[in-house]
């Protein structure tokens, strides 16, 4: 028996080497395959930097937000109407490709019923359309709102190449909707017209030079410069600026706009001056901007005070909005015609907070018209809105 184990013992010592070898081998096989197909990756997507590739982000964010609101309006001469009238999806990508270079992206993706003869203007002469303001068939958006490439060398130089959302003011250049206290932001940016543009361009596109500077005694202090190509008139290049000062703590920020281009024969200018104040649970936004141009100048402003509650989980807030749209339209689906109207809104609602990422809104907003066009052929345009929206970034 004995005998018989030493003999075995002598057989696997034989054996294992051939064993181990084989093993070796198959090892081997796998590791040079492996070498081949990374080979085979780099040479598809370009080994050398400096080439355009098609995988070339080391550093690579993706974020976004989703928005979903029901409204409820009605009025003198508004039918009472419930809707769950919006979805929007919120796509944002930002790609580090070296330390001073960047790619920025977001895309918008919508399905709503839109708001159909939204001033409830009934001589609009189309017998087909509404008479009054009513929602309209489900609708379906997408559309590319920021796409450039940054060179950043300093924070007081860097370069945008593509196209982004304005820097004009305060409410233009917000990036992310679902951080505005009220849902939309103020009319300024949500006006209509028969050219496109009722105060100023909604984005920069071609080339935008922005920096800032720091001082722990004096504050901040920026600038903005861009190239823009208005709806208005999109044959001509037109541009725009700001410059903006922030107080030591960030307690005030003052900030004043421009922006030049063409809207059909004729040249605008727009102007705007704004100013945000952050005392800590109370804080204010306030914007006034106007388009001069020799035909008709429509001009807006706002006022947002607001007062937070349980460390900022609970914002409440107040506002009034006026807009005098001397250019404005009445949109009736895919058709619009020329409205001009004067409005206010007014009235406030409530944030709420549960999750840094979640934002709950309640709002109460009276539209009031005022002036020669606060009534159409008889018909009232002012309503009453409710809306609830839920708002959440990722």
């Amino acid at each position: 028996m004995r005998m018989q184990r030493l003999l075995f013992i002598l057989c696997l010592l034989i054996i294992s080497p051939s064993l181990h070898a084989d093993r070796f081998r198959d090892l081997e096989k796998r590791i040079k395959k492996l070498e081949k197909r990374q080979a085979e990756l780099t040479a598809k997507v370009g080994g050398k930097r400096g080439r355009l590739r098609s995988f070339i982000a080391e550093d690579l964010s993706l974020g976004g937000f989703f928005e979903s609101n029901l409204k409820i309006i009605t009025g003198p001469d508004t039918d009472t109407q419930v809707s769950a009238q919006s979805q929007m999806v919120g796509i944002n990508l930002s790609a580090e490709l070296t330390d001073k270079v960047r790619f920025v992206n977001q895309d918008l993706i919508s399905l709503s019923f839109p708001l159909q003869n939204e001033h409830n203007n009934p001589s609009h002469g189309i017998a087909s359309l509404p008479t009054k303001r009513t929602f309209g068939a489900l609708s379906f958006g997408a559309t590319l709102a920021q796409g450039y490439v940054e060179y950043a060398p300093w924070d007081s130089f860097k370069i945008q190449g593509g196209m982004g959302y304005v820097p004009f003011g305060i409410a233009f250049q917000e990036r992310e909707p679902v951080l505005f206290l009220r849902r939309g932001g103020p009319q300024m940016i949500r006006s209509s017209s028969v050219d496109g543009v009722t105060i100023a361009a909604p984005f920069w596109t071609g080339v935008h030079f922005l920096g800032r500077f720091d001082s722990f005694e004096k504050g901040h202090w920026g600038y903005d410069f861009y190239t823009a190509t208005p709806q208005s008139d999109p044959k001509m290049l037109g541009g725009g600026g700001r410059f903006w000062w922030m107080a030591p703590q960030d307690i005030v920020t003052l900030g004043t706009s421009f922006q030049i281009a063409n809207r059909g024969p004729d040249t605008y200018q727009a102007l705007g001056t704004d100013l945000a104040v952050d005392l800590g649970r109370f804080g204010a936004n306030f914007e006034y901007a106007r388009n001069f141009s020799s035909a008709k100048d429509p001009w807006s402003f706002y006022l947002q005070p607001y007062f937070e509650l349980l460390e900022g989980s609970i914002i409440l807030h107040a506002d009034v909005d006026y807009l005098n749209n001397t250019v404005g339209v009445t949109s009736l689906g895919s058709l619009s015609v020329a409205d001009p109207y004067q409005k206010w809104e007014y009235g406030g609602g409530v944030n709420w907070l549960p999750l840094a990422s979640v934002r709950m809104r309640l709002l109460f907003l009276m539209n009031d018209y005022v002036g020669s066009t606060a009534f159409i052929a008889g018909q009232n345009r002012n309503y009453f809105t409710t809306e609830f929206s839920v708002g959440l970034s990722f």
